[in-house]
Formats: C-alpha cells, sequence, structure tokens
C-alpha cells in the first residue's frame, strides 16, 4: 500500500433499518499491485461491514478469530433479517 483513504457512512433508513457504507481509496507503488489488492480488499471490507452489523445487533465481540465464523452465519440470513444472538466464539483477541 501507498496511500490509503477510508470513510464510512452511516444513514438511517427507518423502521429500524440502517444503511452502512464504506467509501474506501487506496494507491499500491507499484501501481499494478492495485488490481491484485483489489479481491483481498473488497473481502476484508466485507467482513468489516457485517462484523459492524453483527456488533451492533448482539453486542458481541468481533475478532480476528471469530470473523469468518460471523461472515459465514451472516450470509445464511435471509436479507434485512438481524443476528438473534452472540456467536459462541466472541472471544477477546
Amino acid at each position: 500500500m501507498d496511500k490509503i483513504d477510508g470513510t464510512w457512512e452511516v444513514e438511517d433508513l427507518g423502521n429500524g433499518r440502517t444503511k452502512a457504507t464504506i467509501h474506501f481509496k487506496y494507491t499500491t507503488n507499484p501501481a499494478f499491485m492495485a488490481g491484485v489488492m483489489t479481491g483481498t480488499m473488497s473481502k476484508s471490507l466485507h467482513g468489516m461491514v457485517v462484523g459492524l452489523k453483527y456488533h451492533i445487533e448482539t453486542g458481541g465481540l468481533v475478532t480476528k478469530k471469530n470473523v469468518k465464523k460471523i461472515v459465514k452465519e451472516y450470509s445464511k440470513l435471509p436479507k434485512g433479517i438481524a443476528f438473534k444472538c452472540s456467536i459462541d466464539l466472541a472471544v477477546a483477541a
């Protein structure tokens, strides 16, 4: 990574719904590495947003150890449905 810039945007959609968006820009040196990094960065940022959703809805801790399980559980939820309870693996890093 050469330069990184990112901001979070949180929007109240009403009816107890919220939209969280990450605006993220980065450059690499050498420049061609940006193409290589795109998939990795997208996956990482997706995990951050899902982790935020999980933490807000359950109060559960999100760590490097449990984020993959949280994202997996998120993929099983129907669209627009909240996490019901904290996942058992929420342990301190």
